[in-house]
């Protein structure tokens, strides 16, 4: 993202409206440091006798995850989520409104933070949507501003995000001291949460078998000083990680495009000690769709399923996951989560995005031009005037190995 910097936007606006417009967002942000730091300070006071008010002053993920099992569900979520997103759009709006003059501040101002921090700049150019999603810090959400992304994906991607880490935090519980392996992490999995959660005293693996992911992975810890995250190329299928060594094994969208499900849960199940939980993550297209109807969009659909299938593969498995680990003895829970998308969003594109990359295997499906024409007039359908939609549903799927 560095080249595509959004340069001031206010390059006209006088001194002072600058200076005041730059207040009403320091002001908020630093009372709420404020409150970070009382919140802290009093933990180990407010974590037993005042749960809510710790939640409320300081909801960093180490408190998060001692409150999850000692705050009533609606104010975890309610409180939780308002105090996680709440200084967000405020550096949201200093990247948007400051642009290049506020990342050059943060440049000149972060010691020998800076060098990770362009680091993460670079990595944010590359997978800005997962990164908002999944991590979304003060830094992020800067050059989420700073790059233009419209607000209302910003606070889509944000809010919904920050939801899903509080739900799988209240059913992970405490998890420190833990050793996790996070299977396939790519770029960045669940490294940065998982990191939170073991804790200082714990250790976090992620395997991946592309270099070039495993590369980017390495400079996201290091940008964002995750100390206890270690980074391995493994093969799922013929893996040297030490049987029986870890506590928490997790697997996203991995048996949707590799399949041989057996096989897959007969690693998952060496890795894991006695007592361990596995957990996965995959797809399911039911609730894939768009409104007004978009036929064409939907064969494309079909079209995705197909390749996935002529691969080995099986883009439904997430539908699939509760019977697999209930067929070999384990007593699996699940959760589903999808995206409604408003007129504009960007994930109504997602079918020509998986179609773009998997390229190769459609066109052994279908001739060129067909295939052309279908891309078409699939961008035609999603393009119209008023087309809204769902994306496919995450089916996660949770279960403890005896």
């Amino acid at each position: 993202m560095a080249r595509t910097r959004a340069q001031n936007t206010l390059p006209r606006m006088d001194e002072r409206r600058r200076r005041r417009r730059l207040a009403l967002l320091l002001a908020p942000i630093g009372c709420l440091v404020v409150a970070s730091m009382v919140g802290s300070a009093l933990a180990p006071t407010l974590v037993n006798e005042h749960p809510v008010w710790l939640l409320a002053l300081d909801a960093r993920i180490r408190h998060v995850l001692l409150l999850a099992t000692r705050v009533d569900p609606l104010p975890y979520y309610l409180i939780g989520t308002l105090r996680l997103t709440l200084s967000d759009p405020l550096f949201y709006l200093l990247g948007y409104w400051y642009g290049e003059t506020a990342l050059a501040w943060v440049d000149t101002n972060s010691g020998s933070m800076g060098r990770l921090l362009r680091v993460l700049e670079r990595f944010f150019g590359k997978a800005s949507y997962p990164l908002v999603f999944l991590a979304p810090n003060n830094y992020i959400c800067l050059f989420a501003g700073a790059s233009r992304m419209r607000p209302a994906v910003f606070l889509t991607l944000n809010v919904s995000g920050t939801i899903s880490r509080l739900v799988l935090l209240r059913l992970l519980g405490d998890g420190a001291g833990s050793r996790v392996l996070d299977i396939g992490c790519g770029a960045m999995g669940w490294l940065r949460l998982l990191s939170d959660w073991v804790g200082p005293s714990g250790s976090c693996t992620g395997t991946d078998v592309a270099a070039g992911l495993l590369a980017q992975a390495q400079d996201l810890v290091a940008a964002e000083g995750l100390r206890n995250v270690a980074l391995v190329d493994d093969d799922l299928f013929d893996s040297q990680l030490p049987e029986g060594a870890f506590d928490l094994v997790h697997a996203r969208f991995q048996l949707a495009p590799l399949g041989c499900a057996a096989e897959q849960l007969t690693a998952y199940r060496r890795l894991l000690r006695p007592g361990g939980v596995l957990v996965l993550e995959d797809p399911d297209s039911s609730s894939w769709a768009y409104s007004p109807e978009a036929p064409r969009t939907a064969e494309l659909i079909g079209l995705v399923r197909d390749a996935f299938r002529a691969a080995g593969g099986d883009f439904d498995a997430g539908h699939a996951a509760v019977h697999l680990l209930a067929g070999d003895g384990l007593y699996p829970t699940s959760r589903v989560e999808h995206v409604e998308l408003a007129e504009g969003h960007a994930y109504l594109r997602l079918p020509l995005q998986f179609a773009a990359s998997l390229r190769p295997r459609l066109e052994q499906l279908v001739p060129t031009a067909d295939l052309d024409r279908l891309l078409a007039d699939s961008a035609a359908e999603i393009e119209r005037p008023g087309t809204r939609g769902e994306t496919f549903t995450l089916v996660q799927t949770w279960a403890t190995v005896p």
